[in-house]
């Protein structure tokens, strides 16, 4: 079964508060020039041999390998011209600019290799952010040395910066053209992957350099990092185990570690790597020790392993009033935010912060200022939904229900669909106000546990309270507690029965479970409360597993009819007609459709090319996998299309490569077994032959 992969309605462990993550994002995955190399001994080498060496690993872009055998050559032949060059570019990339110059100078002087002394140059324009003239400089020294990558590679960094992705793709690409073992090209295509929202490729892109240099620390760490945003936390945490066996004593990789393990909830694995940063860093474990801490609801001891750090920047005046807020001390918590600095003070997380704060001790909030101007659409729902909840403190409901309503999918895919205002009134009390607007705050910030106590509390207060039911099943299924927040879950909607999220929601985690049946139960149920068109897809989904076709189209259909705009609709339809064989001119229609709405979707060529694979039409059909491919090279299934094509047009040894590369790419697709067959029948008839 096709499963549509941009769903506008996607609620099951959504995080949407970005507007408070963002004030300290995850670290970028940075794009490399050099690429780290283990170190074999230089004494018995020769100075010819380390000549030939320091050039060779130029070409191959090992530039940490480069640094070490031009520093053995300088030892030897203080005269020597590209040594000094070579040094020039290895103290440039660690960041010795000074010290770099000085060799770059020398180089110059002893007139060493043209073209080394241009891409020297082109990198401390690049490190100064002078990007015309390193870009000219670039072109100067692909000029000077046509057949070398590593220019091709400062260009395809420079473009990435610039934000022409096409461009640097291309810059990485004839890296590789001009020599296949330049790995560094296959890790900065991984990194620019990985910048475009494309994981699949980026892995893929990784494990190709992986397998070219597994001494790579830089292919490990980000290996593990577009692991980790395909969800595959355990296989992250595997790489970075592999990273620390190339990189013992490497910081990054042990906090990142640590902050994995926390992630999966093992808390005395998270403490032990927090507690390994090298003594030097003891800044950075006692940060990580808080947040440890903090996350497992153990306030005191995050707040002591917070207070130790002598230099508290934002990051910690931030952390400590969230202690203040979980242990009850508002005016604390307060005091901490007004030590913030100015920019910070200006911050949407700063004004959301007192704006909870005020409402918990029951003191004004001076909620008209300018700064509101310049909230995003989100975060003036996240502020009319603390509002909300400073309306039903007040015993104002009818305000509260207004507001609450306008703040929709503002957090953990709140929607009041199938509630109205008299259920509201009656199923919601005063008291649960306050710990509504704290534990939506903390759970917006990823402290689970912390939340949970908030919403047990409105609970306990309130046996009938449906939002304190559903946000503690929210926030159970972040911490993947599955059984936990069904319990959560079917109590919010035995108070109200129309609860048109807590339905989706059973319905999603059914699914999951494999529960199709159920899963289908639920979403019939919340799509009678509010026809969302990913529902209906959902629905077409159960339909396709269970084999009853008629029943999918129909659902597909209801999407194309309720949602003329809505590009899936179509899609999923004429994918369902093409891989049944079914009503072909119809399919086509709809998948054109689909393409207007929607160009240069992968997912829509690859139906479009199925249908006239299915009409016999392959040249067509190549030309949309073609494209498909060339938007999502990592797809096993797009490969696998094409492979087909390719037989079926008697162009066996093309096909056979696509098939290959299908099978390469996944065995989790769902044609593997299909492509395995075909390679099969087609080994068995070249053996007949």
């Amino acid at each position: 079964m096709r499963v549509c992969k941009n769903l506008v309605f996607q609620l099951l462990l959504t995080v949407l508060f970005t507007s408070f993550t963002a004030c300290f994002p995850p670290p970028s995955l940075s794009l490399s020039l050099q690429n780290d190399v283990s170190t074999p001994t230089l004494a018995s080498t020769s100075s010819a041999a380390l000549h030939k060496e320091m050039v060779e690993s130029f070409f191959n872009g090992n530039i940490e390998r480069v640094g070490v055998v031009s520093e053995e050559l300088l030892k030897r032949i203080p005269d020597n011209g590209d040594a000094h060059a070579m040094q020039a570019i290895s103290l440039c990339l660690d960041g010795n600019i000074p010290q770099a110059r000085g060799h770059y100078t020398r180089a110059r002087e002893l007139q060493a290799d043209t073209s080394y002394l241009i891409t020297a140059n082109a990198l401390f324009k690049y490190l100064a952010h002078a990007y015309p003239e390193a870009e000219k400089l670039c072109q100067q020294a692909i000029q000077a040395a046509p057949n070398h990558p590593y220019p091709w590679s400062i260009l395809g960094k420079i473009q990435t910066d610039l934000g022409n992705y096409a461009k640097a793709k291309k810059s990485y690409d004839t890296c590789i053209a001009l020599n296949a073992n330049f790995n560094l090209a296959y890790i900065n295509s991984a990194a620019l992957a990985y910048a475009m929202g494309k994981l699949n490729e980026s892995l893929q892109l990784y494990n190709t350099a992986w397998s070219k240099n597994p001494n790579s620390s830089t292919t490990c760490t980000g290996l593990a990092q577009t692991q980790e945003a395909l969800g595959k936390t355990q296989a992250a945490i595997d790489t970075l185990q592999k990273c620390r066996t190339l990189a013992p004593e490497n910081k990054t990789v042990i906090e990142k570690l640590s902050t994995l393990y926390l992630k999966q909830e093992k808390y005395d694995k998270a403490i032990e790597f927090a507690q390994q940063i090298p003594p030097l860093n003891a800044r950075d474990s006692s940060l990580l020790l808080g947040k440890i801490y903090l996350q497992q609801a153990k306030v005191d001891e995050a707040r002591y392993q917070l207070e130790k750090i002598a230099e508290k920047n934002d990051e910690v005046m931030y952390l400590l009033s969230y202690c203040s807020l979980a242990s009850s001390d508002y005016r604390s918590a307060l005091q901490l935010l007004d030590q913030l600095s100015p920019e910070s003070q200006k911050s949407f997380l700063t004004y959301y912060l007192k704006k909870v704060a005020s409402h918990q001790l029951d003191i004004p909030f001076d909620d008209s200022n300018s700064q509101k101007q310049t909230f995003t659409s989100n975060q003036k729902k996240f502020s009319n939904f603390s509002a909300g909840c400073n309306y039903l403190s007040s015993q104002k409901p009818t305000r509260a229900y207004k507001l609450f309503s306008s703040s929709s999918q503002s957090t953990a895919g709140f929607l009041l669909y199938g509630i109205n205002e008299e259920q509201f009134k009656n199923f919601i009390k005063a008291n649960e106000g306050k710990h509504l607007d704290l534990g939506v705050f903390l759970l917006s910030l990823g402290y689970n546990n912390l939340s949970l106590k908030q919403f047990n509390t409105m609970i306990a207060l309130n046996k009938d309270s449906f939002l304190g039911n559903y946000l503690a099943a929210q926030a159970y299924l972040r911490k993947n507690d599955r059984f936990m927040a069904k319990k959560y879950l079917t109590r919010a909607v035995e108070i109200v029965p129309d609860f048109f999220t807590a339905l989706y929601t059973l319905g999603e985690i059914n699914f999951i479970e494999g529960k199709f049946d159920t899963a289908a139960e639920y979403y019939t149920q919340a799509a009678r409360v509010h026809a969302d068109p990913g529902i209906l897809i959902k629905l077409g989904l159960y339909f396709e597993h269970s084999k009853k076709v008629t029943e999918a189209a129909a659902q597909y259909q209801k999407v194309v009819s309720s949602f003329p705009n809505y590009y899936v609709g179509y899609n999923q339809l004429a994918w369902l007609y093409a891989k049944n064989k079914m009503q072909l001119d119809t399919a086509l229609k709809l998948a054109k459709k689909a393409d207007s709405l929607q160009p240069g979707n992968a997912s829509i060529l690859d139906t479009l090319g199925w249908i006239y694979y299915q009409k016999q039409e392959f040249s067509k059909a190549v030309e949309n996998f073609n494209k498909a491919i060339e938007i999502s090279a990592a797809s096993p299934t797009f490969h696998y299309h094409l492979g087909a094509t390719y037989i079926a047009m008697k162009k066996i040894e093309q096909g056979k490569h696509h098939l290959n590369r299908a099978i390469e790419l996944s065995e989790n697709f769902e044609e593997f077994e299909e492509a395995k067959k075909l390679l099969k029948q087609i080994s068995n008839q070249k053996d007949a032959g």
